[in-house]
């Protein structure tokens, strides 16, 4: 038991290390595509960002267009996920609702962007990244 919980120690003691140091950017996200031949980076650190090539609006009905004239259905959908190596967005989940119609339009949306891959030592690389999807009347 006490070997466990040094070895416990030790491994969230270079945890604290790294993220004091601000190396955390480097470390591959823990996902369950991400592995040793593809991880999955944060932005920062040696990663550039992906950069958007196609990001179409979401399609939303003339109802839902019309409901964006109330107030409280105006506001910002909040998308994590993972841009691929070849700029494809992966396993897009939604971090912070606005209303369950609009957050589907949004991860509908979302799916369909393209980007130019993130990049690490000039080399194509995945990164999780955020994305707002806003809904406001035009």
């Amino acid at each position: 038991m006490k070997s466990l919980l040094t070895i416990l120690a030790v491994s969230l003691l270079s945890c604290a290390l790294c993220a004091a140091q601000g190396a955390d950017t480097q470390h591959a996200i823990d996902e369950p595509r991400a592995d040793v031949k593809n991880p999955v980076f944060r932005v920062g650190g040696g990663v550039a960002a992906p950069k958007p090539k196609s990001t179409p609006d979401p399609d939303l009905t003339k109802e839902q267009r019309e409901s964006l004239k109330n107030p409280e259905r105006q506001g910002k959908v909040i998308l994590r996920m993972i841009i691929d190596r070849d700029g494809y967005p992966r396993n897009v989940k939604v971090d912070k609702t606005l209303a369950p119609d609009l957050d589907q339009k949004a991860l509908e949306a979302v799916r369909k962007w393209r980007f130019d891959p993130a990049t690490k030592d000039g080399m194509p690389v995945a990164v999780q990244i955020s994305v707002e999807v806003n809904f406001r009347p035009y």
